[in-house]
């Protein structure tokens, strides 16, 4: 899938109603797991931490792109790539 022109993946785990969702932004790659039940949602959900990556990387000038330390309920956040 792509949103705003990230291209981006949502699948389920083994476990029930854990979806995990990655993306990449440069040579930087997002990567985490959220909770629920409905596939859509998981999405909603990657959509917005691409959201979230891309508006850091505008609003932090010649630094790297970081997401908020918290993740939302349900959801587990990985952050791969080089500094």
């Amino acid at each position: 899938m792509i949103h705003k022109g990230i291209e981006y993946t949502v699948s389920p785990t083994s476990e029930p109603d854990i979806w995990q969702w990655r993306f990449e932004i440069g040579d930087k790659v997002f990567a985490g797991k959220t909770q629920t039940r409905l596939a859509g949602l998981a999405a909603r959900r990657a959509r917005l931490r691409i959201d979230a990556a891309l508006k850091a990387l505008t609003s932090d000038a010649g630094g790297s792109p970081a997401l908020p330390s918290d993740a939302g309920p349900g959801e587990k956040l990985l952050k791969y790539g080089s500094a």
